[in-house]
């Protein structure tokens, strides 16, 4: 699926209609008055435009009117705008106090002032008008990205601080908006494989410190359009060698479990290839808030390490279901390649005891099978809660940890030959080390495969992540099985 490049650019002349932020902008033309009365005709309305989900103060002027507290008529600006508080100003000007609704139909709109009607006086636009090139509207399909441009004609600004401005919708992934300038912004979400398909409204908006919004900026209720799209379903561990003829092209696919299994997703590149890829994993729901886990290169402070790459998507699932996979070359050259491979392993699940099982008494899970895999499930329930177990196999035997937790859980999975031993001091010689390796768990699941070196025995020790201030209670599962 080819990456959307998107144009959002708000109604032009708004910012003129309602100068800068905070002020009123100059008086606008009224429409015109189809019905005369005492009260005199509509002369002023200003401002004359506003855009969805905001609240303002319009003027309302009249000639021949002579208005009092108690011959203030009632106002009407239609459906979508609520007018609260109206004060005289003078026996020619009335002040109300509007709020424009997220879901407000755009367009003019007649104001009715007791029995005078302003026809056309006033207009609702969108903050945002979404293109795709010089066409309005735009679409993506499900499992597919959209790159964002995005201008700002209103007369609040974008917040320019690095994560003070952001996509802020529940049916997207926002992979990286922000804006460039107070009128000028860019962005990239992801449509999640089952996003409900059809018409919707795009909201973005600037974020506090904690990440929530505090001015949105609305699109009209019919900006972009999701469309279906049916993922292609892998079959069991078989390679498929795929293209990727566009610039940021995505492909959305799907793997079956009957039962309790590993589900292990693999994406392969050659070295010779410019391919950068990145996955996406959502579960059963195919939904933006299923999102289990995403992995792409290794990194570091020098930048994405090159290929050739090996990446494992791996979920320990405990019961039947479909899990979506979306993978994306993010190279930005087209035609590039990628060979993927879908694993599903029949898994036996072991429930955590009840009784204590710490680092001085760790619990025997079992001796791994030679082609099924295991299952833990577990809860930390205290703060400084170590939970440990021990897995059997043989010298030589390549073993794949892999375990998700409960969103926001900062946990950190240590593989040990002792489970006394969680770290060890720098400069320690191989042959004495006795920590294999870490799996941490922050917000997404993430795997690491151990080689049993001269023991049987790999202990597996859960514990909070003692450099990270976010929680580690909650539940957790993990999984372990022989690879080649």
């Amino acid at each position: 699926m080819k990456l959307k490049t998107i144009s959002l650019l708000a109604m032009a002349g708004f910012a003129a209609a309602c100068g800068s932020d905070g002020e009123q902008g100059p008086p606008g033309p009224a429409g015109t008055s189809t019905t005369g009365s005492e009260q005199g005709s509509a002369s002023v309305v200003s401002p004359n435009k506003a855009v969805l989900d905001r609240e303002l103060d319009v003027q309302l002027g009249f000639s021949g009117s002579n208005f009092t507290d108690a011959t203030k008529p009632t106002i009407d600006f239609g459906p979508g705008i609520t007018v609260g508080d109206v004060k005289v100003s003078s026996p020619t000007l009335l002040i109300a106090h509007v709020t424009i609704a997220k879901d407000a139909p755009i367009g003019p709109k007649t104001i009715k002032v007791g029995n005078i009607e302003a026809t056309d006086a006033f207009t609702v636009v969108p903050a945002i008008e979404v293109k795709v090139g010089d066409k309005s509207g735009a679409s993506g399909d499900q499992g597919s990205l959209a790159q964002f441009v995005i201008e700002n004609n209103d007369s609040k600004a974008f917040d320019t601080a690095q994560g003070g401005f952001g996509l802020v919708d529940t049916d997207f992934l926002d992979l990286g908006s922000s804006a460039t300038g107070p009128v000028a912004g860019t962005g990239l979400f992801l449509v999640p494989p089952l996003a409900p398909a059809g018409k919707k409204q795009l909201t973005f908006a600037n974020l506090d410190a904690q990440g929530k919004p505090r001015l949105s900026f609305l699109s009209s209720a019919e900006a972009f359009e999701v469309v279906a799209h049916t993922p292609t379903a892998l079959a069991n561990d078989t390679p498929k060698d795929e293209v990727f003829g566009d610039v940021y092209d995505s492909k959305l696919y799907k793997l079956s479990a009957a039962g309790a299994a590993i589900v292990d997703y693999r994406v392969e590149v050659a070295g010779n290839q410019g391919t950068l890829p990145y996955t996406f994993v959502f579960g059963t729901g195919g939904k933006a808030s299923d999102l289990i886990t995403r992995n792409g290169p290794p990194s570091s402070l020098f930048g994405t390490a090159p290929p050739p790459y090996d990446l494992h998507a791996i979920l320990p699932v405990v019961g039947a279901g479909d899990y979506y996979f979306v993978t994306a070359d993010l190279s930005g050259s087209a035609n590039q390649k990628m060979k993927v491979t879908g694993t599903v392993v029949n898994a036996t699940v072991t429930p955590e005891p009840a009784a204590a099982h710490d680092q001085t008494a760790p619990f025997t899970v079992a001796t791994l099978p030679a082609t099924d895999g295991l299952i833990v499930t577990g809860e930390l329930n205290g703060e400084d809660e170590f939970d440990a177990y021990k897995i059997t196999g043989a010298p030589g035997d390549k073993i794949q940890i892999a375990v998700t937790a409960t969103k926001d859980r900062e946990i950190e999975v240590v593989l040990t030959k002792d489970p006394t031993v969680i770290a060890e001091a720098d400069g320690t010689p191989d042959p004495d080390r006795k920590v294999l390796g870490y799996v941490w768990a922050p917000n997404y699941g993430t795997n690491a495969t151990i080689t049993l070196s001269g023991q049987t025995d790999l202990f597996v020790v859960i514990h909070k992540d003692p450099e990270t201030k976010g929680s580690a209670l909650g539940k957790y599962v993990f999984s372990a099985r022989k690879v080649q």
